[in-house]
This record gives structure tokens, sequence and C-alpha cells, in this order.
């Protein structure tokens, strides 16, 4: 009998499973969300209260480097464990998740040779997570590539250092407030049908450790199991999952866990293949998926040169339009994972309007989702300098610029760093765009006042 969503298992809490309106059959849990629902200002208060938190411990810190940080002690270093009561439902957690960011291309790059020469992983400092809590993002997506730090022999330890470090990015997160999104990265030993049941009990082992080390973190962590899966079949896929929920919940047995389709995790295979993934029988699951769309636009070596309204916009909507309704008749909670285009793509080839439509529709339909940034070619935030593309953090509503003159194409400034700034910045269009790396708004057309 084919693995799928109609056919799952019975529930592991021994809740006694129920059919829903689509025929999905789901543990009694599921339908008892209500009474675990938490309101969303109730939601807002657990992030303000990590915030506070953070900041009156902040100053004494500092800024430090990951790696110089575990190196001070390696055997002594003490973390501190955040753990909450709070249970989140998926649906709370697609709202409360919004529109974050990938640490991506630090910890989770596969390349044996950047590893053996010591230039992988990548420094990570506190400053990062500084600015994209500054910059409005309220969520941190931590791709990890555990490969090279795991043993290859039973029973698979890894590397205790490594660990430290991957946990210490995980606390700058969750300090500051946002959800924080951890997944094992680029995985191409186990992603290989041929290689794939040889590898399958050091993956779990992975996880098996993952998921001890970050049991009484706060439930604003969520567990994504596996990235863009392509190379091995579904019934593997099915199987992978069906070998390490339970490693996960034998620890975290509410923690939100994130699963993916085939297919690079692409939201059309889903949809093209609608109940091949079996969606265990558990309330605390979410669909991951990645798009970046159209490849010929958005991938690596793009072909086309131009993005608009009028000619890709309908597209772009339609795809979305069928994992919304997927989403729907299997009441499944959504989280766009990942999404970018290259730096080929210059505002002259559309690439501010492939932005503004993207972070518009992901609102719209309140998903959760997390923009890909690698700092080179996908760059939007540089990790050397910590400078942003200020015009992409314009397109996704996430920018702390001053923004000055008349409120009918743009409101009052937020974020400037003083009052002498604030008051400087509106003094005139010049000061504002050359001196503030402002947004001069005026009641007629921007830029037209002096």
């Amino acid at each position: 009998m084919q693995k799928g969503i109609q056919h799952m298992r019975p529930s592991r809490s021994g809740k006694r499973a129920v059919t829903d309106s689509s025929g999905v059959r789901r543990g009694a849990g599921f339908l008892e969300e209500a009474q675990h629902r938490q309101p969303v200002t109730k939601l807002k208060q657990r992030r303000s209260e990590l915030v506070h938190a953070r900041n009156r411990s902040h100053d004494a810190r500092g800024s430090r480097a990951v790696a110089n940080l575990v190196a001070l002690n390696a055997s002594s270093t003490v973390l501190v464990s955040r753990s909450s009561a709070t249970i989140y439902t998926p649906s709370e957690m697609q709202e409360m998740m919004g529109l974050g960011i990938n640490l991506g291309n630090r910890y989770d790059l596969w390349n044996e040779a950047g590893w053996a020469n010591g230039n992988i992983p990548k420094t990570v400092t506190e400053d990062m997570f500084d600015e994209y809590q500054a910059n409005g993002f309220t969520n941190v997506r931590i791709p990890v590539c555990w490969h090279w730090k795991t043993g290859e022999s039973a029973p698979y330890d890894i590397d205790s250092d490594f660990m430290a470090e991957v946990e210490q990015m995980v606390d700058w997160s969750l300090d500051r407030g946002m959800v924080t999104i951890l997944d094992t990265h680029h995985e191409e030993w186990l992603d290989d049908e041929a290689a794939f049941s040889g590898g399958l009990e050091r993956f779990k082992a992975i996880w098996t450790q993952i998921a001890d080390r970050f049991k009484d973190k706060d439930h604003m962590l969520l567990f994504e199991i596996v990235n863009e899966p392509a190379h091995i079949t579904i019934d593997q896929l099915n199987e992978l999952y069906d070998e390490v929920f339970p490693i996960i919940r034998d620890s975290n047995p509410t923690r939100i866990v994130l699963m993916q389709g085939l297919s690079y995790g692409n939201p059309k295979w889903i949809v093209d293949n609608p109940t091949s993934l079996t969606i265990p029988d558990d309330d605390y699951i979410m669909l991951a998926f990645h798009r970046y769309d159209p490849w010929a636009y958005a991938g690596i070596s793009p072909t086309q040169t131009n993005w608009t309204y009028d000619d890709d916009f309908a597209t772009m909507t339609s795809w979305m339009d069928d994992i919304d309704s997927w989403s729907t008749t299997y009441n499944v909670s959504l989280y766009y994972g990942e999404f970018g285009v290259m730096n080929d793509q210059t505002a002259d080839r559309g690439r501010d309007d492939w932005f503004t439509a993207h972070a518009t529709e992901i609102a719209s339909r309140g998903w959760g989702a997390s923009v890909w940034n690698d700092g080179s070619g996908h760059l939007i935030f540089d990790y050397d300098d910590l400078s942003w593309v200020d015009d992409i953090l314009w397109d996704l509503s996430k920018s702390n610029r001053c923004c000055w003159g008349g409120e009918l194409t743009c409101g009052t400034v937020t974020s400037c760093k003083s009052v002498e700034d604030a008051s400087f910045c509106s003094a005139s269009w010049n000061n504002c765009v050359n001196s503030c790396s402002g947004k001069w708004c005026t009641n007629e057309k921007n830029g037209l006042s002096a």
C-alpha cells in the first residue's frame, strides 16, 4: 500500500485518532487545539519578555564570535538553559514566525576542502543577531551541515565544541525573542538513493543528539528534519521521517517539527503528489518548502533578465494559491523557508518588484517565511561589515532607515538613532537621502522637495 496522508499510523500519544473534514486522520489533540491556544497578545508578550531578559545581560556579555567563545574553555562553557512551558500550535507558530532570514553559508556549507582547511564553519557573531532584530526580522533559520563534525562509526558522536557553537547561535536568537529554526543541511552523504540505507543509522544518531541537547529550550525553537531532499525515493523519505520523528518526540513531545517534500522542497512536488508524503499523526507539524521562482530568473546563472508584475505576478500567485489550497485541505501550516534572487538581478531588472511582491504575498497569506541570505551570491546582509542592501530591506518592509516627508506616500520615522539624527535627517531631501541613507517622501512625487 502506498504511503500517504490518508494512511495514518495510530497516535503515539494514545489519543483516539479522528478524521477531519478533508478525510485526513489526525490525533484527537488536533481537534483539542483550542484548549492549548494562547491569544496573539500572549505570544507577543512572550517575545517581549525574552527580549527584555536579553537586554538586561547584553551589555555585560558583549559581542563575541562563536568559535572564540567556545575556545576559551570548551570543557567548562556554561550555556544557560531557556525553557518555556508555553506550547504553540502550528497555526499560532505560523503567525508568530512572520518574515525572517537565513543565516546561510556559515555552518551549512558542503565543501570537503573548506572543512579540511579550516575555512568552514565561518565566523558567526552575536552582532549579526542584533542586526536581524534591529531590522525587524522575527525569525532566524540556522542551517547546519553536521556531517563533517560527526563520527563515521557508531556511536556517531557529534564534536562537543561544534555542538556548543550551534547551541550558542540558537541562544543568541532565542534571547532576542526570535523564532529559531535549526536543521540538518547539505547532508549529501544521505541524500543518495544508493547510500541511504547505509547512512540512516548515523542520521538517526545525529538527531538523537540534537533532540537531547535542545530539549529544554524555549518552544520558539523549531526542528527541521532534513533540508531539500532530492536524490532519494519517496519511500526512503517517508522511512526517514518514520524513523526520526519518534526520536525527537521521546525528548521533545510538543516541539514543532518541520517536514519537506522531494524535489528540493519545491511546493509544486507537494501539489502534484498531494498524498505521497506521510504526515505522522502528530499535532505539532508544519510543512516547509523552498522556491526560487521562476528559476530562470531567481536561480543560479539566470537566463531571464527581467521580472515584472504584468508578466510574472500571476504565475507567482498561482503556485502560492496551490500550496495554500493543499494546506487548507490537509490542515498543515506552512513555512516558506527559502526564497531570494542572485546578485545578477539588479533594480533595473525588476529585483525590487520581485522582493516586494513576495513579501506582500507572504504577509497577506499569513505564512511564516525566511528570505535566503548567504552574504555573497544572494547578498542582503554582509557578514563581514554587518551592512545591508538597503533597497532590499525596503522591499521586504524591513529597514531602520529614516523615512521623512509627506504622509501620503510614506509614514513617519520610527527608528532613527537619536533625536538629533531625526532633526537633521528631516531638515531636507539632501540630508535625508545623502547623509542619512533615508527615503524622502513628499505629497507629490518622491524626491521633488529639497
